[in-house]
């Protein structure tokens, strides 16, 4: 126990330096003035060519973003994909298709991986808006080995030329080494290029390179959307709540910061100078300072026991009192004070809820799939139940149709230059579709049932 003699306070721990809570975003420094030289359009403006690095903190820094987006990357691509003949399409929309036992194009997507592929090629678009990847031809030009999926964190896309065409993707890891610089390239020029397919008319390209020999035989192909004037980079959903993001990577740090800092007294007590004087010693002020620091810890640690632990819960504390000449009101020798717990009512818990409420609601997520039913409380209603959670997994396996329609599209460009759609015509329709598991209801007798999607 130590003792501060000039106020004879005593206290059981040492006392704890506060630390502000910080969150480790990347330095935005001045951006580069003029482009003019560089060969790429620069992914953030304000952000200096930086801002996926601003996104990729905040991906990994917040745990609910982070796994609604690879939730739904990986509800969108279910069991994988598998070739599939369409045989007819029924009134009601639904598909007639027999499954393909085509070897040469099962061993295609078996060495490409495409489930991966698709898996992370949906992350893409979902975490920063776009995504882009490349075929990979043989040396004739006339057949696609493979299609690579490029991670987009490391791309920039070329200028539009004259023509309104985007001519190459721009490949690097060191984007961040040339910020705050006019060097049109960065790390000392050491810069991908690789040639870019028209958007649209990919299978067009192909074809050209195919007849004209081309020597070249990886060409990148880009996917995204220019919607509300981005011509080169779109946004992804999430990013329209980016400052709740902060906010919800901020009170994990604010709280972390507080536990480890704050002070946890339960009691303030007060001892009288008279009751050294009156119960301990009448000569205290003649004593060894040695001597009254030892009877003060002995009646600290008295006091302490007797008021600290859980076998001592409800105890009260009896001490006497004396009156101080020309007062008409007695002085206790001891004061004992609770000290309230500023933080025991879950302070900024209600502005974290919020903030995972607000991630959801950008991301089209239903909270109830995360297991965080009643993370709207009062202000946007519960969420749980087994019913919320199994209709919250059919409605996002609806709504990533649209990225289970751009992996397909790819795999048309595959099929129709590879020509195995020509195999089949006379069977049907040659179709890409993903496989995925549907929760049912118990009355059905099983758990789950497959569906093409």
């Amino acid at each position: 126990m130590n003792i501060d003699s000039r106020y004879d306070i005593g206290f059981t721990k040492s006392a704890i330096i506060f630390n502000e809570a910080a969150i480790n975003m990347p330095t935005v420094v001045a951006p580069v003035t003029d482009y003019t030289p560089f060969k790429y359009s620069p992914w953030g403006g304000k952000e200096n060519n930086q801002l996926p690095y601003q996104m990729r903190t905040m991906i990994e820094g917040c745990g609910v973003l982070s796994a609604i987006l690879n939730a739904q990357a990986t509800i969108g691509v279910g069991k994988g994909l598998q070739p599939f003949i369409l045989k007819n399409i029924t009134a009601d929309g639904t598909e007639e298709v027999e499954w393909l036992n085509d070897t040469e194009i099962l061993d295609w997507l078996e060495e490409n991986d495409m489930y991966k592929m698709a898996l992370d090629f949906t992350f893409d678009k979902m975490a920063y808006g776009w995504r882009t990847g490349s075929f990979l031809l043989n040396a004739a030009s006339d057949r696609i080995n493979k299609v690579v999926r490029k991670d987009v964190f490391t791309c920039r896309l070329g200028k539009y030329n004259d023509k309104g065409v985007i001519e190459n993707v721009f490949i690097s890891n060191n984007w961040d080494k040339n910020i705050g610089t006019q060097t049109p390239e960065p790390n000392g020029g050491q810069l991908v290029t690789v040639p870019a397919l028209i958007e649209g008319f990919e299978l067009d390209c192909l074809n050209q390179v195919r007849d004209s020999k081309d020597p070249r035989t990886e060409w990148a192909f880009i996917d995204r959307l220019k919607r509300n004037g981005r011509q080169y980079y779109p946004t992804p959903l999430w990013y329209a709540a980016k400052e709740w993001v902060k906010v919800a990577m901020s009170v994990p740090a604010q709280k972390n910061a507080i536990f480890k800092n704050q002070i946890l007294l339960k009691y303030k007590i007060t001892i009288h100078k008279q009751f050294w004087i009156d119960k301990v010693d009448s000569k205290w002020d003649a004593l060894e300072p040695d001597v009254r620091k030892a009877k003060q810890d002995e009646v600290y640690n008295l006091i302490d026991g007797w008021l600290t632990g859980t076998s001592n819960a409800g105890k009260s504390l009896f001490t006497g009192s004396f009156t101080v000449p020309g007062d008409t009101q007695p002085t206790d020798y001891i004061k004992v004070e609770a000290i309230d717990d500023k933080f025991a009512d879950g302070k900024l818990l209600p502005d974290s809820s919020a903030a995972n409420v607000e991630i959801c609601i950008a991301t089209l997520m239903n909270p109830a799939f995360l297991g965080a039913g009643s993370v709207g409380s009062a202000t946007h209603g519960s969420q749980s139940g087994g019913s919320n959670i199994r209709e919250s997994l059919q409605t996002q396996i609806m709504m990533q149709e649209q990225a289970r329609k751009e992996v397909s599209n790819i795999m048309n460009i595959v099929k129709k230059f590879n020509g195995w759609d020509k195999k089949y015509e006379n069977q049907g329709r040659l179709v890409f579709r993903f496989q995925s598991s549907l929760l049912t209801t118990l009355d059905t007798g099983k758990s789950t049932k497959n569906e093409n999607l």
